[in-house]
């Protein structure tokens, strides 16, 4: 995942990227844009490892000063 842009950003989000979930901590309220790829790594009958991309895009994630609870979806747009 990488940080393309947050207008007036003062702090980095923390970002711990995992599976299935990857959590992102936004300390400033703002609009912060990543440009993302999406693999499935599998297993391959020789003893290797196959990586399939399956999504290259950017992500916009606006993040506002109001409390939110629970978990939130996202929608991306690129390739997939």
């Amino acid at each position: 995942m990488h940080h393309s842009e947050n207008v007036g950003q003062k702090k980095r989000p923390d970002i711990l990227t995992g599976f299935p979930d990857t959590r992102m901590v936004f300390h400033t309220p703002g609009i912060y844009r990543y440009a993302v790829t999406v693999s499935m790594i599998a297993k391959s009958s020789c003893g290797g490892v196959k990586a399939d991309t399956i999504f290259t895009g950017e992500v916009e994630i606006r993040v506002s000063s109001e409390p939110v609870t629970g978990r939130l979806n996202f929608q991306a747009y690129g390739q997939g």
